[in-house]
């Protein structure tokens, strides 16, 4: 999830019965405004971003994915 102003945050809902039991909030990085985020195999993220260069990014994804 990435906010107006381009934070990056993984956002995990811990659910039973289709009743929300507990929400986690992790921030991860900032990076500029994006139109797509994608996260590549090889651990990459790739900012395709709405009004500079396109980046790809690789500072210790896993930390976020696990």
């Amino acid at each position: 999830m990435q906010s107006e102003y381009g934070d990056l945050y993984k956002v995990t809902l811990e659910h039973a019965d289709g009743v929300v039991q507990d929400m986690r909030i992790k921030y991860f990085d900032t990076v500029p405004v994006s139109s797509g985020l994608i996260v590549l195999r090889a651990g990459f993220l790739f900012v395709a971003s709405e009004t500079s260069n396109q980046y790809v990014y690789w500072p210790a994804l896993s930390s976020i994915l696990t």
